[in-house]
């Protein structure tokens, strides 16, 4: 998909998915991938994998920020204030 020549681009196909394009793009990359069926299959296999993850974690991400999370982004990164943690925390 990282074609030059291609009037899409992987980031207006994840910008796709995640509903982020201006209606113009929208319907441009809705246009293209009904003449790129290959695309458009992996489209909507990413499509699928992001309505599973909203489905089994959509919850959580409306949850408040544990405090003990927090308190761990501000020792690893002490210049990012309460205010700016994102609502989801993953600590590996």
């Amino acid at each position: 998909m990282n074609e030059t020549h291609s009037p899409v681009h992987d980031d207006e196909l994840h910008a796709f998915v995640d509903g982020e394009l201006p209606p113009d793009r929208r319907e441009a990359v809705t246009a293209w991938l009904a003449e790129h069926p290959e695309q458009a299959a992996m489209v909507a296999a990413w499509q699928a994998q992001a309505e599973a993850i909203r489905a089994r974690y959509g919850a959580v991400a409306d949850e408040p920020v544990p405090l003990r999370s927090v308190a761990v982004v501000m020792a690893v990164e002490p210049s990012v204030a309460f205010t700016t943690v994102p609502s989801a925390v993953v600590l590996v």
